[in-house]
């Protein structure tokens, strides 16, 4: 078994991952030998996989030197869905190859675009595989090329030209889920997280300063805003190529909790970002403010004259002030002996 992800997803859920990297299994027995290989996902049984694309080339290759069975299944997506498994809105543009051999007369080999085998009738929806790539079965061409090995097949190919056109992916969400741009993944759709950082975070965040926001790609400079909690914020300036926003705040409340509302952003493509309020940050405490008092007795003469001096003391966040003429004022008061 060789899997691009996951070795089996048994009522599980796997959603927005991709393979970039080859994937190959081989097996060599003198008895039965079987061989399984996938971009993603091996067995899903009973599980969904979604949003999810494979790169990658795929191969599984099989042989026994007796009399035993020799097995091969290869998918781009997956290589065996289950009854009840479903796979949605998920790409393969990797070529994919699967060959077995063994003197017995059972001597199977399955290659599919998304999926090596789907006897078992799992759905399988909004899924597309690059018919330009190369699919072999027992080393020769496959003629024709399918999406699925083995069992119903209910996927789109799609010329490498067509894979790199938005509208060819009828089901893929271009809004919060999916991008698609020519300077990116080879002009391929993509897993898009509009937004990588924000900053400030966590607590003790200074009441004026900046937002900080960090994009995953370059974005349209005219488009967006962002808000702590309900007060919109305005100006700002891009940088880094236009993938890093800086907006200015002010006169925030002590020791409160904002929420970084970001929405309406959108990238080169036009494709707007989904509201994202998982950010934040906690204002710092409100400072202390206490006021003391310092009594100074002196005998300046010898006619016994005392001069008492109260000094106000001031303490403002932890720093001790005192002497500031026009801001501590002396309270001096004389008292005579006689």
């Amino acid at each position: 078994y060789s899997d691009g992800i996951c070795g089996s997803n048994d009522l599980g859920s796997i959603s927005n991952c991709y393979n970039t990297g080859d994937v190959s299994a081989s097996s060599s027995s003198s008895s039965n030998s079987y061989s399984y290989s996938d971009g993603i996902c091996g067995s899903n049984d009973l599980g969904s996989i979604s949003n999810c694309y494979n790169t990658g080339d795929v191969s599984a290759s099989s042989s026994s030197s007796s009399n035993s069975d020799a097995y091969s299944n290869a998918g781009g997506i997956c290589r065996s869905n289950v009854v009840g498994g479903s796979i949605s809105n998920c790409y393969n543009t990797g070529d994919v190859s699967a060959s077995s051999s063994s003197s017995d007369s059972y001597n199977s080999s399955y290659a599919g675009g998304i999926c090596g085998d789907n006897s078992t009738e799992g759905s399988i929806n909004n899924c597309y595989w690059n018919s330009d790539s190369a699919q072999t079965v027992n080393g020769l061409p496959q003629s024709p090329k399918n999406g699925v090995g083995r069992g119903t097949d209910t996927t789109t190919p799609l010329t490498t030209s067509q894979m790199k056109v938005q509208s060819s992916f009828v089901g893929f969400d271009f809004s919060s889920v999916w991008g698609i741009s020519t300077s990116i993944n080879n002009g391929y759709p993509y897993l898009w997280y509009p937004v990588v950082s924000v900053t400030p975070s966590g607590g003790s965040v200074a009441i004026s300063g900046n937002v900080v926001i960090t994009f995953s790609e370059a974005m349209n400079t005219t488009s967006g805003t962002i808000s702590l909690n309900s007060t919109t914020l305005t100006g700002g300036i891009w940088s880094s190529g236009n993938t890093v926003f800086t907006i200015p705040y002010s006169g925030l409340s002590y020791n409160t909790t904002y929420a970084v509302n970001i929405s309406g952003f959108k990238n080169v493509s036009g494709n707007t970002m989904t509201a994202d309020s998982s950010h934040g940050f906690t204002t710092v405490a409100t400072p202390t403010t206490t006021t003391s008092q310092f009594t100074n007795n002196n005998t300046f003469n010898g006619s016994g004259s005392r001069t008492n001096f109260l000094m106000p003391v001031a303490i403002v966040g932890g720093i001790v002030l005192f002497g500031l003429i026009g801001v501590l004022a002396f309270i001096i008061t004389r008292r005579n002996s006689g």
